[in-house]
């Protein structure tokens, strides 16, 4: 009876174990997350950090914004396994799917979440002579950094409308760069493509006016037709301090992307964490407030199973 007792004890006391460690939560997919960004000036590393800390507060796991040269290092970077996640611009992102220019090779990226439009703000100082694209030739223009999706853009913008690199001085210069150069006049011109308002440009309102180049309509029609992510925009009056009018212009609709092969419930895990601390994430900058649902179908490239699963579990459309 004795042993027929203790029998019982040790098999109630299996059971339950069995049910308690049924009962705890799987280890996430990957012990890491890195988010490759860009530097520390834009919006990029901006809203990237604010996601890591998300990632990190909620999924309790490490996880960090790394600072980078910009999208088309963040498509690399991936490619090396160096980040897990990488923040691109859509032509960044469709050059690198089809392996054309800058790229050598095709990437097997995948959407997670849509991010916020990518807006061109062509800036000068106030007293500047420049009041369109057709005045940058021989000036001394800052086109972005090597690496950067700002780079990647502007040699697409200034293809489409037939302006060669070779009819202006292009200079090669980050966030932090452009502010320094254009307060010391050793540049005519920065154009960037980036959240409005970005700070960069909000720092040199700070000791300069400036102003910003409308595209016209022909611009637009040029830039638009032949590159179809990029959809007309205006930046609201009262962007900027020193902004008066609206400012017609162009966008893109920046992303987060994965490698294919990145784990499908790492990926569930992330999306489902974002999309349900919203609130949380959408105070980091004015910028994130684009995070949201209604933006999934800005993104044009394929989205990763994890999302996927994620969306159609919620009834979003992408």
């Amino acid at each position: 009876m004795k042993k027929f007792f203790l029998l019982f004890l040790v098999t109630a006391f299996s059971l339950c174990s069995l049910d308690s460690f049924a009962q705890q939560k799987a280890p996430f997919p990957v012990p890491q997350i890195s988010i490759g960004t860009a530097g520390t000036a834009g919006t990029y590393y901006i809203v990237g950090a604010g996601l890591s800390k998300l990632i990190e507060k909620n999924l309790s796991i490490r996880s960090t914004a790394e600072v980078t040269a910009g999208a088309i290092e963040n498509v690399r970077l991936m490619e090396s396994k160096k980040v897990e996640l990488g923040m691109l611009t859509p032509e960044v992102a469709d050059l690198a799917l089809k392996g054309l220019k800058p790229f050598s090779q095709k990437y097997d990226l995948q959407a997670i979440l849509p991010l916020y439009p990518n807006v061109n703000q062509f800036l000068v100082l106030k007293d500047s002579a420049i009041n369109s694209f057709a005045d940058v030739k021989g000036k001394k223009v800052s086109v972005g950094s090597p690496g950067s999706g700002i780079l990647g853009s502007n040699q697409l913008l200034f293809d489409a409308l037939e302006i060669p690199f070779s009819d202006f001085k292009p200079q090669y210069l980050s966030f932090a760069e452009n502010a320094v150069a254009l307060r010391n006049a050793t540049i005519d011109a920065a154009i960037v493509l980036t959240a409005a308002p970005s700070p960069f440009i909000m720092d040199i309102e700070s000791t300069h006016s400036i102003r910003l180049i409308p595209i016209t309509d022909a611009e637009l029609k040029k830039i638009t037709g032949k590159y179809s992510y990029f959809l007309p925009y205006t930046i609201s009056k009262g962007s900027y301090k020193s902004q008066d009018t609206d400012i017609p212009t162009l966008a893109a609709w920046k992303l987060v992307a994965a490698k294919r092969e990145f784990p499908e419930e790492a990926v569930y895990q992330i999306v489902k964490t974002v999309f349900e601390h919203l609130e949380e994430l959408q105070k980091v900058h004015p910028a994130a407030k684009f995070i949201r649902p209604d933006s999934i179908g800005k993104v044009k490239i394929p989205y990763h199973a994890g999302a996927i699963k994620y969306f159609k579990e919620k009834g979003y459309k992408f």
